[in-house]
Order: C-alpha cells, then structure tokens, then sequence
C-alpha cells in the first residue's frame, strides 16, 4: 500500500498563505492602511517609514477611530464594520471591505493600534504579537483617530523576507503609491516622512484636483490637458467619466504615477478604460502610437452589475463583465463631449491638440492678440515665430495650415462634398454573417461618404469608393479598414478624415514667404480652429518655449 502524497495543510501554513495574498510587501501595507483611513473619513494621513517600510511603518489619520469593543476584535479575520450582507460583498461601499488588511499584516509582522473616538475622553490601545493579541485593550493618550505602528515585516518569515528587495525601491513603491492615492483624494492632507533621513519624502496639503494634479504630475500636466465630464448608459445602468487626460510626446513612455484611474472608489488598472483613451485621440486627432497620461474617475450611479470588484486579492484590478461593451459606450460618450466642445468664434479655454494645450485666458478674436500672441518673424520662411504672454511659440506654418484646410473641409455645413467612382470589379468585404449586419447598420452614414455596398448570395462586395475634391481612398486599403476592423462610426470618421487629408494640398507651403498681417491673421485663425495644434498625421504643429525656459538657456536668473 503506497503512502498518500497529499496532505491537509496546518492552520499555520494556511494562515501565512492567506496573509500573502493581502500583503506581500510594504506598499500594499500602507495600501491596507491608507484605505481603511479614508473610509473612516479621514482629512490627514501621516506615513512614517524605516528602510522603505521594511523595518518599520507607523499610520497615523484624524478618522473616526474605534472603541475598545471594536478595537479588541479589529486584527480578527474577517470581522468587518463596513460588509453586513451578500449584497455589500458584491456592491462594496467602501474601499475596505474584506475584513481581511489587519488580519494579514499582523501575521507579517507585530502591530500595535491606538485609536480614539470622538465619544470618547481617552484612546484604547491593543497589541498583536505573532499574531494573537499581547493583552485586552487598554485606555492610553491619543488624539481623535487611528495610528497603526508595524515592526520588522516578514521577520518572522525569512524566506518571505528575503524576497523584498531593497529599502530603496520599496521606498520608490510607497512614494508612487501615496503620489497616485492623493491624487484621487485631494480634499485629504498626507504627509509621507522617511524616519532614516528623518525628511518629508512627499507633502500634500489638501487643495483641489487641479491643484493636487499639478503638484504631483507637474503644472505641466494640467496645462497640456484635456478635461472631461461625461455621463453615459451601459445597458440600464448609469455611469459617470471625469478627469484630465494628457498624450505624451512620441516616443515618451508613461509610468505608474502617470497613470492614475479611480473606478467606483478603488484605486485601479483598467486597461478598458486606456484603450477607449487611445481609440478616441486616434479618431478624433489622429493621434496614435502615443502613451497617455491621465487622472480619471469611473463611476456608476447606482450599484452595478457590471462590475467585479472582487476580482484581485489586492483589489489591485477589476473585471467588466461585458468589457468591449462598456468600451464601446464610453468610447462613444467621450467622442461626443469632445467633439461638442470645440467651437469657433472667441476660443474659449485653449488651443487644443496632441501635445496638448497653450493656455489661454477667453480671447476675442477681434482683439488685438490671443492666446497665440502676435508675430515677430518667421524662420527660414516655412516657422512662424510668436512672442506669447509666457513666452515664444513657433508654428510649423504648412502643417498647420494643412489641417485647418481639413477641419474646414470636414466641419463646412457638416457635409462635404463627398462624391462616389464606380470600381471596374466589385471587391469581396465579408462573408460572415457578423461582419455583414453591422456594415448593414452602417450603409447609410457609408453611402453618405460615397461608399456604395452590394449583398449578393451571402457575400457583401465594395461597389463603388469615395471622391473628394479630386482625391480618392485605395480601395484595398478602405477594404482593410471595413473588413478588419468592427465596422462603426469610428471607422467611418477615421474614412473621411484621411480623405479630406488628401484633398487638402492648397496649404501654404514650406519656404512660403508670409507679411507680419498675413502672419497675425494665420495665428488667429488657428485659434479658431483648435485641433490645428497637431496636423493631419498627429504630430504637433506647436512648440512653445517657456520664458523662464529661455532665461535658463544662458544661465539668466527671471
């Protein structure tokens, strides 16, 4: 009889694996921590750490504390005051919701809590030593809230200890952490201090989002954004989209700090959410192969079915349960806020566009200069150079004429001029049945830009390809885009704007030699036509140079 191989694992193993789950290092410690402070309603949060949190993390918030009743049973696995029902564990309220953080980090590491409630004249303190409670709670001095201290982590797990790495990258860990979580908290104060240096590693004071934006991502961020607030339906549900969004520079990658997207109230990645980003600036701009930086808030309006929040151990993720779905619909939702906002006549906000916006006060065009400023030259007859409130600009002066001629094109009573050329041999699109209905809930707005179908025995063919202004599409290429794509509106958009790209050949040419009025004129008609800071293929047509920039090119103090 051969001896069984497969045993019940002990409590303890059990417990320690349990824990990992939660906690595996520093950061998602003060993550545990930082969490529960904010759903106890917390307006300051203070981070101490030794090495990185590694030898030590003391949290301190002004929440609403705990008394010694919850005190005694709050490192207890699974003792939760925030989930009651099903109905909570599945639509969570609060960020915490598992009754699962103490719990874990006392099996990391020792931990003492004291905390205090506004009912209350003193605070109580409780100390967790190898994972059970050193003693009842006892009465101690304390302001109002909660301050954890946590000692050596993992120390009694060696093996687990020796995975962390070093001090200096934990602490890097932390400092992103608490960068991007005050972000999405901006009426919070957090105070992160690393006790070796005895410094303040990051301070934030509470403030607004645009404000808490610009001091963590830079001034720079907030001046290059684009802003959104749009509401839109996934099914019967009600969602809300708001936050800044920014594209990088070509080639510029965006790292974890850059990258900060709130959904319901956690804190997570939702690569949903930056592909609709990115399908959008491409539709829209023409902008593509670009990273984006951005600060978001995904919200449903009522408690949603579309959405696992208990999809990560670390609630690090969640899953959209029909995720093309709800791409698809907050695609469409950004795409019509976006494209409403752009106006003509006085410009109201900025000059949009790929690299961006040039900030600007609300100009009236008749004025004698706008956000653009007024022209002081050209350079080598193909850059407008402009002297702006805060600086020079310079215009790459075709490609941006190139664009406008587009924009005008495109926009000119919402219908160009579209007309159809009949192809000698009809091409096969699709022989699926899919791929078949959608371009059929899609023939009118195709035949509009000149695209004529043809259903024949189970098959759709290309029949005739668009025309405009002389210009026409290469029907293998506008077979690719209806066949290898999902046929929609975008592709549709994305049709008709390569179209009028090719159209637009009257543009004022490199080496062009432009008067000062015919200069002024141009930069104020480019503030009529906001999308014309980048040009047709995405790149920016706009360059500005800061004035305490140009002091620092020869070492000039402002």
């Amino acid at each position: 009889m051969t001896r069984r191989l497969i045993e019940q694992l002990s409590p303890d193993v059990i417990e320690i694996l349990a824990a990992s789950e939660a906690v595996d290092r520093p950061v998602s410690v003060v993550k545990e921590v930082v969490e529960n402070a904010i759903d106890a309603g917390a307006t300051e949060i203070e981070i101490s750490m030794r090495s990185g949190g590694q030898d030590g993390l003391k949290i301190r918030d002004n929440g609403r504390g705990m008394n010694a009743d919850d005190l005694s049973v709050s490192w207890m696995r699974h003792y939760s005051s925030k989930t009651k029902t099903t109905g909570e564990a599945i639509h969570p309220r609060n960020i915490g919701f598992r009754g699962e953080a103490l719990y874990a980090i006392s099996r990391a590491a020792d931990v003492a809590i004291t905390s205090r409630t506004a009912a209350c004249d003193h605070a109580h303190t409780i100390s967790i030593v190898n994972g059970v409670p050193a003693d009842q709670p006892t009465p101690a001095r304390g302001p109002l809230g909660t301050e954890i201290s946590i000692g050596y982590l993992f120390a009694r797990i060696p093996a687990r200890r020796a995975q962390l790495g070093t001090p200096r990258s934990d602490v890097a860990r932390v400092k992103t952490y608490v960068q991007r979580v005050a972000v999405l908290h901006p009426e919070i104060s957090f105070r992160l201090t690393d006790e070796k240096a005895k410094t303040h590693v990051e301070v934030f004071e509470a403030s607004s989002l645009a404000d808490r934006c610009s001091d963590v991502l830079g001034q720079d961020f907030i001046d290059q954004a684009t802003q959104v607030d749009v509401q839109f339906d996934v099914g019967d549900e009600a969602w809300t989209f708001s936050g800044f969004i920014t594209p990088l520079q070509p080639g510029a990658r965006a790292s974890e700090r850059n990258k900060v997207c709130q959904v319901g109230q956690f804190l997570v990645s939702a690569p949903e959410v930056e592909q609709a980003i990115k399908r959008v600036w491409r539709s829209l701009y023409s902008i593509g192969n670009r990273e984006f930086a951005y600060v978001l808030s995904l919200s449903p309006a009522l408690e949603t079915r579309n959405v696992n929040y208990n999809a990560h151990p670390q609630k690090r993720s969640v899953v959209f349960r029909d995720g093309s779905g709800f791409q698809a619909a907050l695609e469409q939702a950004i795409i019509a806020e976006l494209s409403s906002s752009d106006g003509g006549g006085a410009l109201q906000h900025a000059v949009e566009g790929g690299m961006g916006m040039i900030g600007g006060e609300a100009v009236d065009l008749a004025a004698e200069c706008g956000p653009l400023g007024r022209p002081i030259g050209q350079y080598r007859n193909g850059f407008i150079l402009s002297e702006a409130k805060d600086g020079l600009i310079i215009i790459d002066q075709h490609a941006a004429h190139e664009k406008i001629l587009m924009e005008r094109m495109l926009q000119r009573n919402e219908n160009p001029d579209f007309s159809s050329h009949r192809l000698r041999q009809p091409i096969l699109l699709a022989d699926d049945v899919a791929t078949q209905v959608r371009l059929e809930e899609i023939e009118p707005e195709l035949m509009h830009l000149g695209i004529e179908l043809s259903h024949e025995d189970g098959e759709t063919y290309l029949v005739s390809a668009p025309v405009l202004n002389g210009a026409s599409l290469d029907p293998s290429a506008l077979v690719r885009a209806l066949s290898d794509q999902v046929p929609s509106a975008d592709v549709i958009r994305r049709l008709a704007y390569d179209l009028a790209n090719k159209a637009c050949k009257q543009a004022i040419k490199n080496g062009t030699k432009l008067t000062m009025d015919q200069m002024f004129s141009f930069l104020r008609l480019m503030e009529a036509w906001p999308r014309s800071a980048t040009c047709n293929h995405g790149r920016p047509t706009i360059h500005r140079v800061s004035h305490e920039g140009l002091l620092g090119l020869f070492d000039r103090a402002a």
